[in-house]
């Protein structure tokens, strides 16, 4: 690979995750989606925060683009959701939410 000429930056970069969150993505996601959710990760950089929102994204990428957005927005909410148990009463995962509610199955992205 060819470095880029002067004043010009390379428009990958490189995305090290740390190694418990690649092995998250890695049971989450499929093989062919997880170089796609490192790159929605990307913005992030706080293990703790990352590893939340590959929780909360249940395997799904439109989900983890979601709360990748969170995050941006304030992280203090995904570490809120995935870090402390719903009550009794509470629907313990999107699907029983979206069932409660009477809404049609979500189609995957």
């Amino acid at each position: 690979m060819s470095l880029p000429e002067p004043g010009l930056r390379p428009i990958l970069r490189v995305v090290n995750l740390p190694t418990e969150v690649e092995r998250q993505l890695e049971q989450a996601f499929p093989e062919t989606e997880v170089d796609e959710a490192r790159t929605i990760l990307r913005p992030l950089n706080s293990e703790r925060v990352l590893s939340a929102v590959v929780a909360l994204s249940e395997g799904h990428l439109d989900r983890l683009r979601h709360f990748t957005q969170a995050a941006q927005t304030d992280y203090r909410d995904v570490l809120f959701w995935a870090e402390i148990p719903p009550a009794e009463d509470e629907p313990k995962s999107y699907e029983e939410l979206r069932k409660r509610l009477k809404l049609p199955p979500e189609t995957q992205s």
